[in-house]
């Protein structure tokens, strides 16, 4: 089965420097930033750039889909077309698979888009990377069960998985989960806790009467 692979998170995160670590290799990763990079010199000043980008990323992505071919894609996951675009490409037959990157310190997201100025990145103003921070973090909460794998990283410091969740089931989660996850996520978390908890109070015989039923 292909695979969609998401790398997702706030401007100035490190999803493109990541993205080569979180994917499988040889997978394409489609970047609409980059894209921007290579064509803006040659670019007529008469074509809309954002435009373009757009509809060369599109263009992109329907190579791979119709050849079913696995692919990434960088987003900052803050918008619902988004979301509704990835379980579009799920429903036809591809994994989703979601990697998302944040970190509590909006600061420090605002410093290192200023540092990837100087490399000819483009500028992001605080307010608008604040309100994407806001809008993902609360769309992700709300599709929290829909990737076939959701993969939660802190990158405050160093790249850090805190989080693996499949299809809403937490397979793993660090013991000191992030504030920012606790704050936008921790419902989820509290569910499984709240479950483990009730497994422990559980006699041996009810535990095996509850999961004996089960597989009946």
């Amino acid at each position: 089965m292909p695979t969609l692979f998401v790398i997702a998170g706030p401007n100035g995160i490190g999803k493109t420097t990541s993205s080569y670590d979180l994917v499988p290799v040889n997978t394409p990763i489609i970047n609409s930033d980059e894209i921007a990079k290579e064509i803006r010199k040659d670019l007529p000043s008469s074509i809309n750039l954002q435009e373009y980008v757009n509809h060369e990323a599109v263009r992109l992505m329907e190579e791979q889909r119709k050849e079913k071919k696995s692919f990434a894609i960088e987003t900052n996951l803050a918008d619902i077309e988004t979301w509704k675009f990835l379980i579009k490409v799920q429903e036809t037959g591809y994994e989703l698979h979601i990697v998302y990157l944040s970190t509590g310190n909006l600061a420090m997201l605002n410093n290192r888009i200023k540092e990837r100025i100087r490399l000819g990145d483009h500028f992001v103003r605080p307010k608008i990377v604040e309100e994407r921070y806001t809008n993902s973090l609360k769309l992700l909460n709300h599709y929290f069960d829909k990737a076939n794998k959701l993969q939660l990283f802190d990158n405050s410091q160093y790249l850090l998985l805190v989080g693996e969740i499949h299809f809403g089931e937490i397979i793993f989660q660090s013991e000191n989960l992030p504030h920012w996850v606790k704050e936008n996520l921790g419902q989820h978390f509290q569910k499984k806790e709240q479950k483990e908890k009730s497994i422990r109070d559980m006699t041996i015989n009810e535990i095996r009467e509850r999961y004996g039923n089960q597989k009946k």
